[in-house]
């Protein structure tokens, strides 16, 4: 029986990604600090007066309206858990959350990574890069990012020492002379792993950032490191890692001058790609599918003028 119940718990554990759990915890942390700074009583369901207060509580703390809504996410799945009424589903407590977005609209000013300037940020990695190949590195990596509207997870790991197999692996890419073919095994909206291929063909405009011809090259130069298994790794057989990435895109923008490069984030390859498929006639249904998206979200990547 003791089997049962710990493959019962591991079960339930891999039903929610980490950083989510964390999320959760955390909610449940603020709303415990919140009940013993008021002096109210620690009872599940948690009763929609303490809500209505909590969400008030942290609004007048400033906090965002989307970890709000985050926070009353986690409160709401700690209620599913314990088989309890989920009080924040309520008419009030939904009322609010929504009043709390209309008081605060969030702007996304992320800017696109278009496709001349994807081009002027790949010339320069070889003036600010280490090596020959840390610069193909990087390069081969910002085009395939643009190219393929990746998400920074679906390519990069979160540390150096991160081994899961989530980001690209060199078995998910599959490269010819005229085109690539990528499988993104788990993605944001594909979290049970069904897998999603994307066929690349050769960008015949310009071939200094096709991605085909970029890939053959950074593969021909990816060195044989035993256990090490990632698309994009460095010469070591370090695993590229996001806040790499994100550090030599900040380097290569401040390098060319770029004005507001503040603007420039690592998901600003995945909004110029979809800014440029807008601007090139693609319909959305099409924009959609290539980069994954599960509902209409993807209009707000796109962003025309630009």
């Amino acid at each position: 029986m003791d089997s049962i119940t710990e493959e019962s718990a591991r079960l339930f554990s891999d039903s929610l990604a980490g950083n989510t759990w964390k999320s959760y915890s955390r909610a449940r942390s603020v709303l415990d600090s919140f009940q013993l700074l008021y002096t109210l009583d620690k009872v599940w369901p948690v009763p929609v007066e303490q809500l209505v207060q909590f969400i008030a509580y942290l609004s007048l703390k400033h906090f965002s309206p989307a970890t709000v809504r985050l926070y009353i996410s986690g409160i709401s799945f700690s209620h599913k858990e314990r088989n309890l009424e989920d009080t924040t589903k309520n008419f009030v407590v939904s009322k609010m959350l929504e009043g709390l977005h209309r008081n605060h609209p969030q702007r996304d000013n992320r800017a696109p990574v278009t496709l001349p300037l994807l081009r002027q940020i790949t010339d320069a990695l070889p003036s600010i890069c280490s090596s020959t190949y840390e610069s193909l590195l990087f390069k081969s990596s910002f085009i395939l990012a643009f190219f393929a509207m990746l998400r920074v997870s679906e390519f990069t790991t979160k540390n150096k020492s991160d081994s899961s197999t989530e980001a690209l692996q060199l078995s998910d890419v599959v490269v010819s002379d005229c085109q690539l073919k990528i499988n993104i095994k788990k993605s944001k909206t594909d979290q049970r792993g069904y897998s999603t291929f994307i066929v690349i063909n050769k960008y015949r405009d310009n071939a200094s950032i096709c991605p085909v011809l970029t890939l053959k090259k950074y593969l021909a130069a990816r060195p044989a490191v035993s256990g090490c298994y990632h698309l994009f790794m460095h010469f070591d057989g370090s695993p590229l890692t996001r806040y790499q990435l994100s550090a030599m895109l900040r380097k290569s923008v401040n390098f060319c001058n770029i004005p507001n490069p503040n603007l420039l984030k690592s998901h600003s390859f995945r909004i110029g790609a979809a800014t440029e498929a807008s601007k090139r006639g693609i319909n959305d249904e099409a924009i959609k599918k290539w980069g994954r998206w599960s509902s209409g979200a993807f209009e707000r990547y796109i962003r025309i003028p630009w």
